[in-house]
């Protein structure tokens, strides 16, 4: 019952947030390739392309294989997030991907970017609520949202909840978030995602802060009871 009601319940929610991810997707504007914006709500043959380019890059997305494997200056090295889950630390496997998006040479850095975000959707769903997937898919919203700007809230909100499930503190913290905020801005850089890592700066730290704050008062009440 208790696997039912959690794991499964997680999965499912997950599942269902793809889905509505991927219908508000469809109807949001994209650019194409002459940088003209149209309204996909007005253009039913685009929105159908959108779509089926999401599916497929969820299906075929590459990262999630099994000893799936990338091309680093003509040199083939394994590149399977379920190879590496639980062989790489947190930070190991988070760098090693978003660093993969722009070396891997078996496809471009946007179809790279498709392809992790596919792979971390896949992962999450079999693993709900790792932080490690949950920034990936960060990381590749938050580069797809220059095209979509629909995808910027759930990049936001994806790297905050991974964040307070890492536990990351002080200047490891905040040397993450710089870190994973100087990757975005090599190929996205706008006002608004500006504004975005603003904030998601000022939740973490204060995510972190009211952590030690319920440490700290579970510890005084303890001592006060044992006393």
């Amino acid at each position: 019952t208790n696997f039912v009601y959690d794991l499964v319940a997680k999965k499912r929610l997950q599942a269902i947030d793809d889905m509505i991810d991927l219908c508000e997707m469809s109807q949001s504007e994209i650019e194409t390739l002459t940088g003209e914006k149209i309204e996909l709500p007005k253009n039913p043959t685009i929105q159908n392309q959108v779509i089926k380019e999401e599916i497929y890059y969820y299906f075929n997305a590459k990262y999630s294989r099994k000893d799936n494997q990338a091309i680093e200056k003509g040199i083939t090295v394994l590149a399977s997030l379920p190879d590496d889950f639980n062989k790489l630390n947190f930070e190991e496997l988070v760098w090693k991907y978003i660093v993969l998006t722009d070396t891997d040479e078996s496809g471009e850095f946007r179809t790279n970017v498709k392809h992790l975000r596919g792979s971390s959707q896949k992962m999450l769903r079999a693993y709900p609520e790792v932080p490690e997937f949950m920034i990936l898919k960060s990381f590749s919203l938050f580069i797809l949202s220059e095209t979509t700007p629909s995808l910027l809230d759930d990049a936001k909100d994806e790297i905050v909840k991974a964040l307070e499930l890492q536990n990351l503190e002080g200047d490891e913290l905040i040397n993450f978030i710089e870190r994973f905020i100087a990757s975005v801005k090599e190929h996205y850089q706008g006002a608004e995602i500006e504004d975005a890592f603003n904030e998601i700066l000022g939740a973490a730290v204060l995510n972190n802060q009211l952590k030690k704050i319920i440490s700290f008062n579970n510890k005084f009440l303890e001592n006060y009871v044992n006393n």
